[in-house]
């Protein structure tokens, strides 16, 4: 089982995470799902020059860390001077585009910094 860390909000999947960057706006992500993801370590090859015979989880290595807790979301590319000016433009349907879509640490999103504002539609 995992657990989020300390102080990190949870958003369900088409649910909104509102976030105040350093510069004081807000940027807005829409929730796609959470995920734990691990790094795959290539097995060695026969011969030196060979491709990988295969991959393992490094979570099955001694002494490796747990699996990273992402959210897969959608990033909007514009930034809000207020979070009332998000809540209106979501509320209109007006986001605008999806500069792209990203694997982020949960840790990010904290209680500090971020809102999560359900999907509604």
């Amino acid at each position: 089982m995992f657990q989020l860390p300390k102080g990190t909000v949870y958003a369900h999947p088409n649910d909104y995470l509102i976030q105040r960057s350093t510069q004081s706006d807000y940027l807005v992500y829409r929730v796609h799902g959470l995920f734990a993801m691990s790094l795959l370590v290539p097995v060695k090859p026969v011969s030196p020059d060979g491709p990988p015979v295969g991959y393992i989880d490094a979570n099955t290595v001694a002494f490796s860390t747990s699996p990273q807790i992402r959210y897969l979301v959608d990033v909007y590319s514009t930034r809000w001077s207020t979070l009332n000016m998000v809540k209106q433009q979501l509320e209109a349907n007006a986001l605008g585009p999806i500069s792209n879509t990203a694997c982020i640490d949960v840790g990010v999103f904290l209680e500090s910094n971020t809102v999560v504002l359900p999907h509604t539609q």
